[in-house]
């Protein structure tokens, strides 16, 4: 169907063969026979500039006219812009809250924000595995959801693909243009991630850093938060534990099941045991499964529960005749004490060098009782 191939051309009358196809390209059309070659759209007809384009059109496929892209280059294009007055609209939302709607923990990890992740411009600085106040994402992004549910920080989403196209295109456009952006506080567009937000009666970060500091120290506490301080250091000390079990288990090559059972165990000595005693009897315990099992069969299922049935059995002796966990050891370097624990230790462990050396019973009364609680009514 073609007379003159672009070589021909090129040949007969001495013309770059890229020239060539820029001049097809720009000012020349054909359109394919029958209804191939009528927009799908309006129904027009729809001029091809290439062979590829009119063998598409044989086998089927409707192009769409250039009024017709246009219309839905325009359309699109609102479509984005909207998006993006969406998005800077939501994202510069300020809600406002009052400090007192602050519960006690609530403070503890402001303070951890404002003294490791804040810097005064942009989001909360992130580390590799989060956050990290606790040391365990679980712990952490309960903390966090509390947070942004009383308003004390808040989330901006990363901007959508099409705000950001709209973003990108407005930015260089016409004047006309930028006005939408800058109507919609373009100068203030903040980056993804979280922010700390101030409250309605505390307006300067010196003075709300200051209350914050004040209450965590040597605030007033509610029995909820006496009980919300104890469930946060067992729930810590229940996860470094589990971490010990994992430790114990790669590095012995033993297979430790985590079941109910063994959860029980560790949700006792968390209450009832240093970590750092509490880690040389498990030790103990790994070393005695394996010695069993060189001289006892063991099929594998039973082989997964004898570090749980091993440690139960030898902490239920230790309660009964009234024995001690005298022995200490330091924990690896793998299992480190966390920010969170650190300032806790450094604010109310007076003499401690880390949770460790403390039950996670020991913590939380040394913690309550350098606050005052205050006293019930009704």
């Amino acid at each position: 169907g073609f007379a003159y191939s672009v070589s021909r051309v090129s040949e007969r009358h001495g013309l770059r063969e890229g020239d060539i196809r820029t001049i097809i390209k720009k000012g020349s059309g054909f359109c394919a026979p029958g209804g191939a070659g009528l927009c799908g759209s309006c129904g027009d007809v729809v001029l091809l500039s290439s062979r590829m384009k009119y063998k598409e059109a044989l086998k089927g496929r409707r192009g769409t006219c250039e009024k017709c892209l246009q219309v839905q280059r325009e359309k699109f294009e609102e479509e984005c812009e909207k998006k993006l007055v969406e998005y800077l609209e939501s994202s510069l939302l300020v809600e406002g809250y009052e400090y007192s709607d602050l519960k006690y923990l609530d403070k503890v990890f402001l303070l951890a924000i404002l003294t490791m992740n804040y810097d005064g411009d942009g989001p909360l600085k992130l580390g590799a595995g989060g956050f990290g106040w606790s040391g365990f994402k679980s712990i952490d992004a309960e903390a966090l959801n509390s947070l942004v549910a009383r308003k004390a920080v808040r989330r901006v989403e990363p901007m959508g693909d099409e705000a950001v196209m709209a973003y990108a295109r407005l930015r260089g456009g016409s004047a006309k243009k930028k006005s939408l952006l800058s109507n919609a506080g373009l100068r203030d567009i903040p980056q993804p991630g979280f922010y700390i937000n101030l409250p309605d009666d505390l307006y300067n970060i010196n003075d709300f850093m200051q209350a914050v500091n004040d209450d965590v120290v040597e605030g007033c506490i509610t029995i909820d938060d006496i009980e919300g301080i104890r469930r946060l250091v067992n729930d810590v000390r229940v996860e470094k534990l589990y971490a010990v079990v994992g430790y114990l288990g790669m590095s012995y090559r033993l297979k430790i099941n985590h079941n109910i059972k063994l959860d029980a165990v560790l949700r006792y000595i968390a209450v009832t045991y240093p970590l750092d005693k509490a880690y040389y009897t498990m030790t103990r315990m790994v070393k005695d499964v394996i010695e069993y099992m060189h001289v006892e069969y063991v099929n594998s299922f039973a082989a997964e529960h004898l570090f749980t049935k091993f440690l139960e059995s030898y902490l239920s002796k230790v309660k009964t005749r009234g024995w001690e966990l005298k022995i200490a050891r330091s924990l690896p370097q793998e299992i480190t004490s966390s920010n969170l624990e650190a300032m806790v230790t450094a604010i109310f462990l007076e003499g401690a060098l880390s949770w460790d050396e403390l039950s996670a019973t020991e913590v939380a009364e040394r913690w309550v009782s350098k606050l005052h609680v205050a006293e019930s009514h009704g």
